[in-house]
């Protein structure tokens, strides 16, 4: 860290090293927006596990405090077993 600290202190001193400095970060930037947007108006949630958290969480708009995958259950269930009940126990509600 001291390093980085100490190259980008006598970047700053010099106008040419000013001007890499400003285009270094412009370029971090703009590589950085371009990753962001590239998906941007896509409508499909993926299999990932943010998709399914996704899910979850729209749900949880639906039904606050009942964190569901699916809204109804397509297949009977026993509450008792909690790696077959209808609510989602993947992650903390802090975490939604």
């Amino acid at each position: 860290m001291q390093i980085l600290h100490t190259l980008s202190d006598n970047l700053r001193k010099t106008k040419k090293g000013q001007k890499v400095l400003i285009l270094f970060i412009f370029s971090i930037l703009t590589v950085v927006g371009i990753l962001v947007l590239r998906n941007i108006g896509h409508s499909g949630v993926t299999y990932w596990d943010e998709g399914f958290h996704a899910i979850v969480a729209r749900n949880l708009t639906k039904h606050p405090l009942k964190f569901t995958l699916y809204d109804q259950p397509w297949l009977p269930y026993t509450y008792k077993n909690w790696t077959e009940n209808h609510i989602w126990l993947h992650k903390p509600p802090v975490a939604m």
